[in-house]
């Protein structure tokens, strides 16, 4: 049975006391250790009291020098009463012989601390014991002035409380030396005195034997010593007066140990050799475990002792083992290296269990099953107690058997597997996997062995064999085996595909499975396939119908290319570049593969377009266009034509459609169009076209003009085609006319309808005039001065031409404006105004009406629209307006309102 002992040694301390005879108190240092913690049955540990090493000379003297700050040598009465303080004391020692206790010591002159310090040396107990020895018996540490008297039995050695001291142990050396010997002897014969440890013995509070005592078992051989030195233990009133005085049955002399070993040096915990040596007299010494052969022997912070039927543990926790040396764990555990082998400490006394016997230590766990011992260690164990060990797994139901592969046992309630790989593994009997896992063979069936225990995954749980996995999810089990799982584990598994949420779907040209993060495919024709479903690439697959769509079964794992990725069906290639995807399938598909797929066009690097005429895709290395008939050409990059083929606006540019490869021609290559035919000889490109080709052309093709942004448009006045830099009309004749993309009027123009519109046809390119430009079109002429646009046209225009145009009126200063029923214009020579009632009137800009008619508000104001032209009359003339008529005669104005 384990049992605690480390508290009951802790709370024993370290114990001083003083016997009855002597000082009750002496100087008391401030009490740090409450005297009601004192334990009659362990005072002082073993290790503290027979520790020689616990202090050197010099560290003697510093304690007795702290301890006495001032000597009063002034008290002394004369010559025959020296005041002499321990920390200053110097004698002559004795020799002593040396024998079975004691090294024996020479006659030299030493201090106090260097007496101190080489006793306990030579005889093997502590200086501080002895420091604390000589204070509860004189009080010789602290005191001021202490007596020659004192010196004389400074340790009580032969001075008993019924008898005079024997004289001829008198004076501090002999008194020190033959104190520290006797303890020693006390140690060498434990049964030789009335108080013997691991015994319970009855122990008087005092020499008065009507005082009375009680029973104490002495739990180490130290206080064993204490005790028959001094032969009484404190009442309780001494234990409750500190260091002061209890009653007249109290002693003091065990207590006071206990005091000022405690307040001057510290509650030394107890030492696994004290350990092991007190629990071998609390289990009954000799009489219950035999005599002791060897040790305590220590091991890190543990001990053992081996007695004649067994042995004794203390482990590092203070935890207290027995084994017996006839059980049969015993030879294992010692051949496996004992306490520092790798089973480690033994944890508990056996127990028994319904088959035998169980065992615990740190690193393994024993069982007693049909007489013979069991053993899980390394590995089978840890899994074996991080899962609850016998409390929750119950024992074994049989051995531990280890086919090819790895070691496994069977418990009450559960399976521990550990591969030669180091894979350890738990499971439950009880669960359904188990079941199903053994009914399908075990380590030795068709899944393998585990690689490890089950574990959490989003909505359940996963367990992985060496040939499958097995998820449990939302209540669902599915099952991952055969060449699905050697692919799911050659694509990462769990970290990479995820884990199974549905059963594998098999059709005609293979099979697949949905895990969380994408699909694994494994196609009839052999390899397998992973598609991330958060790749851009499978979620279109998906889209166009998966495996019985469009693009077919995926042949092979996604390529990596230059910018990106290239995913290969059986009825297409797919490319995600730079965030972009671009699918090839379909008659381009197999027209792509059967011109020479990726050595001759490379990747695509845009969707395949269609148009009336067929369809056309980019690649890296060219351009493949198939015509609705199924003819197929390719322009490669490389060639010069084929830039300016997509200059030209590609199939529904200037050129039209290709026509077949080209075609080799004396010293170069001939390529035919719909509405072109380009040779390419040495380098230089001769395109035989449509004018409008030759009409941009001229201009500078596309490096000025840019590509078509529409087809040529014919109407009776021309043919015209919008660029992307501009715009080119050719009339019958073939002459061409230029319109800017972003110039202001042809702006303008479109808006107005373009060739079918108001203005008509452009009939020259640009005119410059002063501050800007001036277009002439078929009905309208459009100035664009300094940042403004003039636009003339309508019936403006045909009066602004019939008026003698810009020679005779200018250029407009407005746009017409439309009021009152009447249309008016500004020009920079005059003014031009069709009234409402018809009549087109001009007035000079000039003229001193026009100010004051403008002065009056013009066709908005109080005369309304001039009716007719002005009339000359003797000395000026007159104008006729709506609701007016205006006389200027000799420079004098006259309104006359209608």
């Amino acid at each position: 049975m384990t049992r605690r002992i480390v508290a009951a040694l802790v709370n024993a301390g370290l114990f001083a006391g003083l016997l009855t005879s002597g000082i009750v108190g002496g100087a008391a240092p401030a009490t740090a250790v409450s005297a009601t913690t004192f334990d009659p049955g362990m005072i002082i540990t073993d290790s503290a009291f027979y520790d020689s090493n616990a202090m050197t000379a010099a560290q003697v003297q510093t304690f007795l020098d702290k301890k006495v700050l001032t000597c009063r040598e002034d008290l002394s009465t004369g010559p025959n009463d020296p005041i002499v303080c321990l920390k200053d004391y110097t004698q002559k020692t004795t020799a002593k012989s040396a024998d079975a206790y004691c090294k024996g010591y020479s006659a030299v002159t030493q201090t106090a601390a260097q007496i101190i310090n080489g006793v306990a040396r030579a005889c093997g107990v502590s200086q501080k014991v002895l420091l604390v020895l000589l204070q509860k018996e004189q009080g010789l540490v602290t005191n001021t002035y202490p007596s020659q008297y004192r010196y004389t039995k400074a340790t009580g050695f032969a001075c008993p409380d019924t008898a005079a001291c024997d004289t001829q142990y008198a004076g501090f050396f002999n008194q020190v030396y033959m104190a520290a010997r006797q303890f020693k002897k006390y140690r060498a014969n434990p049964n030789s005195y009335g108080y013997v440890a691991g015994m319970t013995n009855y122990i008087q509070w005092n020499p008065t034997k009507s005082c009375g005592g009680s029973y104490v078992t002495i739990r180490n051989q130290a206080t064993a010593g204490l005790y028959i030195y001094t032969p009484y233990q404190p009442n309780q009133a001494a234990l409750n007066a500190g260091y002061g005085s209890g009653n007249s049955c109290s002693s003091y002399g065990n207590r006071n140990f206990f005091l000022y070993y405690n307040d001057w040096f510290g509650s030394a915990p107890p030492t696994a050799a004290d350990l092991v040596a007190a629990d071998y007299l609390q289990r009954g010494g000799e009489s219950k475990l035999g005599t002791v052969v060897s040790g305590p022997v220590t091991v890190g912070k543990g001990a053992y002792l081996q007695t004649t039927t067994g042995y004794l543990f203390v482990d590092p926790d203070g935890d207290s083992t027995f084994m017996g040396s006839d059980w049969r764990i015993t030879p294992l555990y010692w051949d496996a290296g004992g306490p520092s082998g790798s089973w480690g400490w033994p944890q508990g006394d056996r127990t028994a269990n319904a088959e035998g016997w169980s065992y615990r230590f740190e690193q393994a766990a024993g069982f007693g099953i049909g007489g013979a011992p069991v053993v899980l260690t390394g590995a089978m164990y840890t899994s074996y107690a991080r899962h609850g060990g016998e409390s929750s797994l119950g024992i074994p139901v049989g051995r531990v058997v280890s086919p090819t592969g790895g070691s496994y046992i069977a418990l009450e309630r559960a399976y521990v597997y550990v591969t030669t790989a180091g894979k350890v593994t738990f499971q439950g009997a009880s669960w359904s996997m188990t079941k199903t896992y053994w009914a399908n063979g075990g380590p030795t069936g068709a899944w393998g062995w585990p690689l490890g225990s089950r574990y959490s995954v989003s909505g359940g749980w996963a367990h992985p064999f060496t040939n499958a996995i097995a998820y449990g999810v939302d209540g669902a089990v599915r099952i991952v085996d055969g060449a699905m799982h050697d692919a799911w584990v050659g694509h990462g598994g769990d970290g990479t595909v995820g884990i199974a949420v549905a059963d594998p779907i098999t059709s005609g040209d293979g099979t697949y499975q949905e895990f969380t993060r994408g699909h694994l495919f494994l196609p009839a024709a052999g390899g397998s396939v992973f598609l991330a479903s958060g790749w851009r690439v499978p979620k279109t697959y998906w889209k166009s119908g998966g495996p019985t769509g469009s693009w077919g079964w995926p042949v092979r794992d996604r390529a990596t290319i230059s910018g990106g990725y290239r995913f290969d069906f059986t009825h297409a290639t797919v490319w995600a570049v730079e965030g972009k995807v671009r699918i090839l399938q379909g008659a381009m598909y197999d027209t792509w593969l059967a011109e020479g797929g990726t050595t001759t066009l490379g990747a695509a690097i845009a969707n395949a377009q269609s148009t009336a005429g067929g369809s056309y895709q980019h690649f890296f290395k060219g351009d493949l266009f198939v015509t609705s008939g199924g003819s197929a050409t390719v322009l490669s990059v490389k060639s010069p034509v084929t830039s300016l083929y997509w200059d030209a606006g590609g199939p529904d540019g200037l050129w039209g459609w290709p026509l077949g490869d080209p075609v080799t021609v004396d010293a170069g290559d001939r390529y035919e169009f719909e509405h072109a035919t380009v040779t390419v000889v040495g380098g230089a490109v001769t395109v035989a076209s449509t004018p409008m080709y030759d009409a941009w052309s001229a201009r500078g093709g596309a490096s000025s003009l840019g590509s078509p942004i529409t087809a040529a448009v014919t109407t009776a006045a021309g043919t015209y085609q919008r660029f992307a830099n501009g715009d080119l009309f050719l009339d019958s004749s073939g002459a061409s006319v230029y319109y800017g993309a972003k110039w202001r009027v042809p702006v303008m123009y479109w808006k107005a309808g373009g060739p079918d519109g108001s203005w008509g046809w452009p009939l020259s390119n640009p005119v410059r005039v002063s501050g800007g430009s001036r277009f002439d079109l078929s009905h309208a002429t459009v100035w664009s001065v300094n940042g403004k646009a003039r636009v003339l046209t309508g019936a403006p225009y045909d009066a602004w031409t019939a008026a003698g145009g810009e020679r005779s009126m200018g250029t407009p200063t407005t746009n017409a404006v439309t009021a009152g029923g009447g249309t008016y214009q500004r020009f920079t020579k005059a003014d031009l105004y069709l009234s409402p009632n018809g009549k087109t009137v001009r007035f000079g800009s000039s003229w001193r009406i026009t100010a004051s008619y403008w002065n009056n508000g013009g066709p908005k104001g109080a005369w309304g629209y001039p009716t007719r032209d002005r009339v000359a009359i003797t000395g000026g003339y007159r104008f006729a307006f709506e609701y007016a008529t205006v006389k200027i005669v000799n420079g004098k104005v006259t309104v006359i309102k209608k």
